[in-house]
């Protein structure tokens, strides 16, 4: 996780916002997002793109406590509830369904400090399969 923050790409602004994370059990990541004007949009609330990204990158921390690979995503489904405002703190619970030999399901939810949904998320990775190494 601190790895990504600090590699500056694309997620590293709003994975920098995260704060409290922690681990509660296997499988599963939980963190604080403080809501920072660089990750709104033009109306001053959470960004739509963000909390995909959130959904993408968090999940996948959750999964890398089950599996060894991160996997590619194949599918990512972010249903969005209500606005977060500038300055506000959202919650975010991360946890993974299933492992599967190819396939991992995850789910996310985002809620505001008083409970309220913001949005949920489900995400599917497909794990490769480790190559064979040619007898050649």
């Amino acid at each position: 996780f601190a790895e990504a923050v600090r590699a500056g790409t694309y997620d590293s602004p709003a994975l920098a916002r995260c704060r409290k994370g922690a681990f509660p059990k296997l499988g599963a990541f939980t963190c604080e997002l403080e809501v920072t004007s660089e990750l709104t949009n033009r109306f001053g609330t959470l960004h739509g793109g963000c909390v995909a990204t959130l959904v993408d990158v968090l999940t996948t921390v959750a999964l890398l406590t089950v599996t060894k690979q991160g996997g590619v995503s194949t599918d990512l489904n972010v249903s969005y509830c209500a606005p977060a405002p500038t300055g506000s703190r959202v919650l975010i619970t991360c946890e993974v369904l299933k492992v599967g030999k190819t396939l991992a399901w995850m789910e996310c939810v985002l809620k505001n400090e008083d409970g309220d949904v913001i949005a949920t998320g489900r995400h599917t990775k497909f794990l490769p399969v480790a190559m064979p190494v040619s007898k050649l």
